[in-house]
């Protein structure tokens, strides 16, 4: 089994650590958010007025924070961002790739890569998801960590 490292001294790592924990609420986050909802502030509102982060708020915030996107982007979905963004090889995942999950034709799902073989991501919910799922929030976890892996991507300006 390979063991996975996370640079927890790497100040950008545990910047974006802040969203640990946080309640997956659908439709909730986006670009704009990182000027404002950064933890310890309150997380963005969901569609359904909820709050929290769905899968793609996520990583767009956490994106931002990073410097790879602009806050002023055009908030988009999961697929979007794989659209627009080049393969990588697995083995070469760095901070700031993400990571993309679902059917080859419907990508489904996003998180973040931080590193050492581990992402963050917003997990566990749905459209019917509004922050009020205990067991639905943003965790760590492997890379490949559910069956529908599809791959690796970078954002290239």
């Amino acid at each position: 089994m390979t063991r996975l490292k996370l640079d927890v001294l790497d100040e950008r790592i545990v910047d974006l650590l802040r969203w640990v924990g946080t309640r997956y609420c659908w439709g909730a986050g986006a670009p704009k958010d990182a000027l404002d909802h950064w933890p310890p502030n309150d997380p963005p509102k969901g569609v359904t007025a909820g709050t929290g982060v769905d899968c793609s708020g996520l990583v767009q915030i956490c994106l931002v924070r990073l410097g790879i996107l602009q806050a002023t982007a055009p908030d988009r979905t999961a697929a979007a961002l794989w659209d627009m963004a080049k393969p990588v090889p697995i083995e070469d995942a760095r901070l700031g790739d993400l990571a993309f999950y679902g059917q080859p034709s419907h990508i489904r799902h996003v998180t973040l890569c931080l590193g050492g073989g581990l992402v963050m991501g917003a997990n566990g919910g749905g459209s019917n998801t509004n922050g009020d799922c205990p067991s639905a929030f943003v965790k760590l976890d492997r890379i490949a960590y559910r069956s529908d892996f599809r791959g690796v991507r970078r954002l290239v300006p």
